[in-house]
């Protein structure tokens, strides 16, 4: 669901200008918005391992994925907190931010 708007990436993909944001979600809430979410068109959805949600989000995409989309038809945006920008801690947040989404 972007309504026409995307941004074009150096690789040639297009992404969603619109996405759908997880932050501030009740518990319990996330994995159904998601899965709605998918199901009704929205590709980019944005994520931060301290929303504490993205097992949620996890296990929407199980549901969803392949039978409503690809995986490679969707952005997944996560974002490495502050503290954790040195090249030693980064490859550490995107793995337990992809452990967490299983």
């Amino acid at each position: 669901m972007s309504f026409g708007k995307h941004i074009t990436l150096s690789n040639g993909a297009k992404l969603p200008q619109i996405g759908l944001g997880t932050w501030l979600s009740a518990p319990k809430e996330v994995e159904n918005a998601v899965e709605i979410a998918v199901r009704n068109g929205y590709r980019h959805l944005d994520l931060a391992m301290i929303y504490e949600n993205q097992d949620e989000v996890g296990a929407a995409l199980k549901k969803v994925i392949p039978s409503v989309v690809k995986r490679e038809e969707l952005f997944i945006t996560s974002k490495v907190w502050n503290s954790s920008h040195q090249p030693d801690q980064v490859e550490k947040e995107l793995d337990e931010t992809l452990k967490q989404l299983g």
